[in-house]
């Protein structure tokens, strides 16, 4: 059974990740704690109410609608970002100068959420994302900060690869 939440060590996923680190032998934590950093910043495409600007403002009680249909998903992503492989439609990945988004469409019917896992650096990444989210008619929440990803908002990429950078020095 999984558990997810909003804080830094409130999933699973954090939970084995911590497990790993602690059983790993003491010259293999480095490894393991470069490879974390260097991988990912979360964002995921919900429908959410017009009002919200982060996750604290998302009534307790409120589920998001459905993108929709899988093949309309599959549509609005390749009209949103051209370039996007989908040879595995549950998996898409797209790729920048200076970084790499892989998309998590999964493989229900309807779809209902998008989660992007961004690597590298360069705000140009950005512009995808904020594509992606207005073809699917959703907004892109940054799961590391909890707000929303707009436009001139880029706080929360930015607070990710300054942490990224200090401590495994700047992505090439």
């Amino acid at each position: 059974m999984g558990t997810w939440d909003v804080d830094s060590f409130d999933n699973d996923t954090a939970a084995d990740f911590c497990g790993e680190l602690d059983e790993a032998a003491a010259g293999e934590r480095t490894r393991l704690i470069r490879s974390i950093l260097t991988r990912v910043i979360d964002t995921a495409g919900y429908r959410l109410p017009d009002d919200v600007t982060s996750v604290q403002e998302i009534p307790a009680d409120y589920t998001p609608d459905l993108l929709g249909p899988r093949h309309d998903v599959l549509a609005a992503v390749t009209q949103a970002v051209p370039g996007v492989d989908l040879s595995d439609p549950a998996w898409g990945e797209l790729s920048g100068p200076t970084w790499s988004i892989e998309l998590n469409i999964g493989s229900e019917d309807p779809v209902d959420s998008v989660m992007l896992y961004i690597r590298g650096s360069g705000d140009d990444v950005l512009t995808p994302v904020l594509r992606l989210a207005e073809a699917l008619r959703c907004k892109a929440l940054d799961c590391a900060e909890g707000d929303l990803i707009t436009p001139g908002q880029t706080s929360g990429w930015h607070a990710f690869q300054q942490f990224r950078d200090r401590v495994v020095g700047p992505s090439q």
